[in-house]
């Protein structure tokens, strides 16, 4: 789940997004929030974590 909201301090809005890879999250960067009229910089701290994964079934 994303979410943005208001913050004060350097930054004028904080968000986060869910990508599917980092691929994706530089895509989002660069085409998405890049291309929109006064951004001037985007900080960003990707976390990494594995959501779902197979593993062994336990009887």
């Amino acid at each position: 789940m994303g979410y943005a909201s208001a913050v004060t301090g350097p930054a004028d809005v904080v968000a986060s997004v869910v990508c599917r890879n980092l691929d994706d999250l530089y895509d989002y960067l660069a085409t998405g929030v890049g291309s929109l009229d006064g951004i001037s910089h985007a900080d960003t701290s990707p976390v990494v974590r594995r959501v779902k994964a197979a593993g062994l079934r336990i009887l």
